[in-house]
């Protein structure tokens, strides 16, 4: 099993921590706002008639808190933070018992 230290901490400077707020601050903080049918396809699922949607659709909200989390256990950006619990309610609020 592997065990991360608790004392274990990131501190990351030039060209990576560019990256990881160019990554943060255009992508990351502006995708639930520019791209709301990542949450919205939970709310209209059983729409009828249904929707074309492709079968994997409701991958992509967790593929965007995957990615979230990776960034912010790097950074420790407070902005992403709140926006991460928030995306979390909204997705939890809209899983049907099964999960999807």
């Amino acid at each position: 099993v592997l065990t991360r230290p608790a004392s274990a901490r990131f501190d990351l400077g030039g060209a990576t921590a560019g990256y990881l707020k160019a990554v943060t601050e255009q992508w990351l903080l502006p995708t639930p706002a520019a791209n709301p049918a990542i949450l919205e396809i939970f709310r209209d699922r059983d729409r009828q008639p249904a929707r074309n949607m492709v079968p994997w659709v409701g991958e992509f909200a967790g593929k965007y808190l995957t990615s979230g989390v990776q960034i912010l256990r790097l950074t420790g950006n407070a902005g992403l933070r709140r926006q991460l619990a928030a995306f979390v309610v909204d997705l939890v609020s809209l899983q049907d018992d099964d999960g999807y």
